[in-house]
């Protein structure tokens, strides 16, 4: 919002769960969500969204926070009602550990997540987009050395 120089008192802000985010969803006139593409279809049938373009945004982002913000082309079959494709400014999901966390459990999860991808993809469509060459690429946090060990091995660290 503030890349947008919106006044960030002026705007009520809260942080509830899905089940409440649906409900407002449904009686408000104006929305800003974070959300996983496509993820609003199956819990909140028969309420229309549009996108709009965000990309203008991302040099700001980019310039603040790093490279965890990048372009997003969200195709027109993301969302009912979308007619054409619209870019919009993507975010990194990125896992989080404390740095005491040992080197075998690093890497273990690390190649869990990513031996294991057609697994979560039966969870959640988007773990499709999990690849080790995506995963590796450079954040604003220091990759764990475990994680690293096992980008090392599938051949998509960039020292």
């Amino acid at each position: 919002m503030e890349a947008r120089e919106i006044i960030v008192d002026e705007v009520d802000r809260d942080r509830v769960n899905r089940g409440e985010s649906i409900r407002l969803a449904r009686g408000i006139e104006h929305l800003f969500a974070a959300t996983v593409r496509g993820s609003h279809e199956a819990h909140t049938p028969g309420v229309a969204i549009r996108l709009v373009p965000t990309s203008d945004v991302l040099p700001a982002l980019q310039r603040d926070y790093g490279p965890l913000y990048f372009p997003l082309e969200m195709p027109a079959s993301a969302y009912r009602g979308t007619e054409a494709p619209v870019t919009v400014v993507g975010v990194a999901n990125v896992l989080v550990v404390n740095t005491s966390m040992s080197e075998d459990l690093a890497y273990d999860i690390t190649r869990l997540l990513i031996d294991k991808r057609s697994d979560l993809v039966a969870i959640h469509p988007e773990a499709r987009h999990l690849a080790p060459e995506s995963a590796s690429l450079p954040n604003p946090a220091p990759f764990h050395p475990g994680a690293i060990k096992l980008y090392r091995e599938k051949g998509v660290w960039k020292e």
